[in-house]
Order: structure tokens, then C-alpha cells, then sequence
């Protein structure tokens, strides 16, 4: 082969990968490192078209090789990179695209990848500084506005945020996204009217716009997934009829939620007495406890009643009352006629904001046994929940332990930890507290369902705790962001769905001080029995 030849080979080879025609690409690609073994651009190029077919490891071999022949080639570490976030790895595929950098700093998609990865990684101040530096090089590309503002918004600088969303809708005017996020940044700073302007937008530029006066009477498949969030919008302004309606946009919204496929047909609210209907429970633990309530019900108005739960639940509910059946996910589900969604239950029962059902309890009230059992109470009895489940790391549900010490330091209570996946660094302040750490010994629900009983009040950030004890009729004091999830509306102090909840609310985005600061006057007053 002379000279050149290895390159003009190089060349046809692109050209054919380009225009997906991945087998003969490779084949070249291969001809050409047989003929030429140090060529790291064939290495490279034959490894990235493996990753594109999910050849992880072998594309890992040839784009490692290919560094190893040309050290300088920064476009190598990002194929690294990609791979490496395929494969779940961020804090790799972050340290590949930082060596990237380092050979090509004025590579501006680089910086944009690494924004998103850090973003993704939750490194959220890695994720502002690398999409400030791709703005800096590429300030035409909306793609990098979005990507700043996510990392602004994942810090609560809801404000911020905002004008770089803004300024990707500036650049790209048609462009949902950027519109979805400037809703979402009116709607963490309560500004409701402003973000349900911006998701209308959102839904009419991806053509997905329904009448209001249709909403409810559509089949859940004619809605697109850009009613997710306005659905939200409209159940935190307490507009049930038609947030509930929409919310089944759920489906379509969320990738990893889809309706089972059953040969039975879906429940859609037609008269179903003599029937035996089949619920089952959803993603959010926090959902199929609040909704339970709606199962004794449906039972007075003669459905026979099948509850399919997650085997997380299945200690708690196995004996209810207010289920016929309780079937655990992997179990014979045995003969039903209909089937539904448990957070279908407010719109097929024609829930509004005045006809909650609120009656508690309705959840089981377990006996307390000896591996819950804490002896005699000589004080009042506080359950403290501070943070939720570690898979949900979400910034509005967690509260830094140390700014609870204080008030656990008050000997006029005994504090019981009842938060059971416990951030980095909190077995040790708590090692310093005056707390009994209840986390050893909660396995499930029905664990948590018989500490919870034995407390005079729970104090908790918005985790399925409440849902819990509200669900059980027990005193529980909900500390919330400024911007809460629907289930609590805004502003109020009460909750329509449980008359023994008392809700204290962020005055200002991310301020959990002043917030526990009335929490610990609230409880200096409060009178127990």
C-alpha cells in the first residue's frame, strides 16, 4: 500500500460510517490496522463505531490503543467518556472528559458534555463552571444556556436559572425544552400563573393541545407527554377536576411507567358493582399510602377489591381490612375483571379539592412487638425524619442533620431517628446527639407503621413518612421547600388529605433554618398528653 493509500482508506471508511453502512466501515477499518498498526485514528474510529452498536469493551480496547499511539488526540478521551456514561460510570466518564479538556480546552462540546455528566453525577458546581465555559465559547448554542441553567437550578438559584433558560429560548424560539424549564423555574418560585403561561406554550409548540372542557373525558393515550407538568401545576393550584384528569398524561411522560398488559380491560369508571377490580401500586411509596384510603370506599359501593402491592409493603397491608385481597408484585394475582393505577383513584372516584376523603385512619394499626417495642415513655416521644430514600436525591427532601441539633438537644423530648437512609456524615453527629437512632431496626413499613405509633408527634421533610402517619390518624408536622410537591398545594398550613398533619413551609428558596427555627418554637408550646 503506498503512503497515502492508508488515508485515502481512512476516508472511504469514514464516509461509509457516516452513511451507516457500519459493516463495511468496519471491515476498512480493520483492513486499514492490519496494514498499519500504529494508525490511531482507524483504532479510534473502528472503537466509537463499536460503541455505537453497545461493543463496550472491545470499543474500550481499541480507543485505549489508539491513546496509546497518539497520547496528544483530546477527541479520544471523549469517546472514553461516552462510554463510560453508557456504562453508569460518571465519575469516569468525568475524569475522561476533563483529560479531553486538558488537550483541547477550546473544545466547546467537550465542556458541554461535561456539564450535563456533572450535572447528572450531582456535582452541580463542576456543572455550572463547565457550562459557563461553553456559553464563553459557543454563546449561539442554546444547548449550553439549557445546560448552565439546569446546574443553576439543581443549586436553587431558581432566578438565575431562569434568565439562561430564557436565553435559550431566545436562540431557539421553537424549542420545548428551553420553554419547559422557564416553566419549571416560575413554578419553584411559586410564580404559578407564569409557569402554566409557559407549559401552555410548551404544549402548543409540540402541537399536543387539548380543550380544558376535553380533559377528563379523552382517553388517557390521546394526551402527549408535554401535559406532565402542567398536570402537576394545575394539582398544586388544588384543581383536582382537571389536574387529575391530566395527570394520567403520566404514562406517555414518564419513560420507565407504562400500563401493564393485561387481557382484562382497564377500569375508566363505568359502574363496576359485582366486579372484583385489581389496583395496583406505583413508583412513589409515598402514593399508594395516601391513596389507599380510596379501597374502602370503592368496597361500600360493592367492588371487590384486589390491592397489588411492592413486597416493601407487604408486612404492612397483608391482613387490611380495607382490601379483599392483597397480592404482593410476583404473586398469582388470581381472576379480576378490571385493573387500574392506584393514582387513578381521584379522577375515576371524581375527587375535587372539597370532596377529599379524609377520614382517618385507613391504614393498618399494627401491635407493637418485641423487636419494635421502646419501653416505658417518661417524655414525650418525637420521630425525626430529615432525608429520604437514598435513590432520591432530590434537594427539596433533605434537610442537613446539623441543622436539626439544636432541638434535638432539647431534654425536654426523647428524638427517635426514624430516617433510615442516612446521608454521608450524619452517623456521626448523631453519635454527638441526644437521639435514639431507630434506623438498625426499620426493615419495612410495618416496622416504621409501629414507631410511628408509639410517638406523640412526628416531625418530617416531605418523604412517605407523613403519608404514613397521616394515613395511621397520628400527629405529623411536614417541613416543606419553598416549592412543594402538588400533594400540599401552596400556602396553606393544613392538608385536605389528613386532618392530622400541620404544614411548615420554606419562607425563602433553600432556607431550612429558619424554618426549624418555628418548628422548635411550635414545639416549645405544644401540649402532649
Amino acid at each position: 500500500m503506498a503512503e497515502s493509500a492508508p488515508y485515502l482508506a481512512l476516508d472511504n471508511a469514514v464516509e461509509l460510517h457516516r452513511t451507516g453502512r457500519l459493516e463495511e466501515a468496519a471491515a476498512l477499518y480493520q483492513q486499514i490496522i492490519s496494514q498499519d498498526p500504529d494508525n490511531a485514528d482507524a483504532h479510534a474510529l473502528l472503537g466509537y463505531l463499536l460503541f455505537t452498536i453497545k461493543n463496550f469493551d472491545e470499543a474500550e480496547r481499541l480507543i485505549k490503543r489508539a491513546i496509546s499511539i497518539d497520547p496528544s488526540a483530546g477527541l479520544f478521551y471523549l469517546y472514553l467518556a461516552n462510554i463510560a456514561q453508557e456504562r453508569g460510570d460518571h465519575k469516569q466518564a468525568i475524569a475522561h472528559l476533563q483529560a479531553c479538556l486538558d488537550r483541547n480546552p477550546e473544545f466547546s462540546d467537550g465542556w458541554l458534555n461535561l456539564s450535563r455528566i456533572a450535572e447528572q453525577a450531582g456535582d452541580y458546581a463542576l456543572a455550572e463552571h463547565t457550562g459557563s465555559e461553553a456559553t464563553r465559547l459557543t454563546p449561539q448554542n442554546p444547548g449550553a444556556w439549557l445546560a448552565l441553567g439546569v446546574a443553576l437550578t439543581r443549586q436553587e438559584r431558581h432566578d438565575e436559572a431562569l434568565q439562561h433558560y430564557q436565553q435559550a429560548a431566545i436562540l431557539s424560539p421553537e424549542w420545548a425544552d428551553a420553554w419547559d424549564n422557564i416553566g419549571l423555574s416560575h413554578m419553584y418560585m411559586n410564580r404559578l400563573d407564569d409557569a402554566e403561561q409557559a407549559f401552555r406554550h410548551v404544549i402548543d409548540l409540540c402541537s399536543q393541545t387539548i380543550p380544558d372542557d376535553a380533559v377528563r373525558h379523552l382517553d388517557e393515550t390521546a394526551f402527549g407527554t408535554r401535559h406532565w407538568h402542567l398536570s402537576q401545576l394545575e394539582l398544586m393550584k388544588g384543581d383536582y377536576w382537571l389536574g387529575f384528569g391530566r395527570y394520567r398524561c403520566r404514562f406517555s411522560a414518564n419513560g420507565g411507567l407504562q400500563r401493564m398488559d393485561y387481557a382484562q380491560p382497564v377500569w375508566k369508571g363505568e359502574d363496576i358493582r359485582g366486579k372484583t377490580l385489581m389496583i395496583m401500586d406505583e413508583e412513589g411509596r409515598g402514593d399508594g399510602l395516601m391513596m389507599a384510603r380510596y379501597i374502602p370506599l370503592l368496597r361500600q359501593h360493592g367492588v371487590r377489591v384486589i390491592f397489588y402491592i411492592r413486597p416493601v409493603f407487604a408486612t404492612l397491608f397483608r391482613d387490611w381490612y380495607g382490601a379483599d385481597n392483597v397480592i404482593v408484585h410476583g404473586e398469582d394475582i388470581g381472576h379480576f375483571d378490571y385493573y387500574c393505577w392506584v393514582l387513578d383513584l381521584p379522577y375515576l372516584m371524581q375527587t375535587t379539592l372539597d370532596s377529599v376523603p379524609d377520614h382517618v385512619p385507613y391504614l393498618p394499626i399494627l401491635q407493637t412487638d418485641a423487636h419494635s417495642y421502646l419501653g416505658t415513655k417518661t417524655k414525650p416521644r418525637i420521630g425525626l425524619v430529615w432525608a429520604g430514600s437514598a435513590q432520591q436525591t432530590h434537594y427539596k427532601r433533605q434537610i442537613p442533620l446539623e441543622t436539626l441539633a439544636p432541638m434535638i438537644r432539647d431534654d425536654q423530648f426523647d428524638f427517635y431517628n426514624l430516617t433510615r437512609d442516612k446521608r454521608e456524615g450524619d452517623d456521626e453527629l448523631l453519635a454527638t446527639l441526644p437521639i435514639t437512632d431507630l434506623a438498625p431496626r426499620l426493615r419495612d413499613f410495618a416496622d416504621l407503621s409501629r414507631f410511628v405509633d408509639q410517638m406523640d408527634l412526628i416531625i418530617s421533610c416531605d418523604t412517605a413518612t407523613p403519608h404514613l402517619a397521616g394515613g395511621m390518624g397520628k400527629p405529623c408536622w411536614v417541613l416543606l421547600s419553598y416549592s412543594s410537591d402538588w400533594r400540599w398545594l401552596t400556602e396553606r398550613e393544613d392538608s385536605p388529605w389528613y386532618p392530622t398533619l400541620r404544614l411548615f413551609r420554606q419562607s425563602a428558596v433553600g432556607d431550612w433554618s429558619e424554618l426549624i427555627d418555628r418548628v422548635y418554637a411550635a414545639l416549645s408550646t405544644e401540649t402532649f398528653q
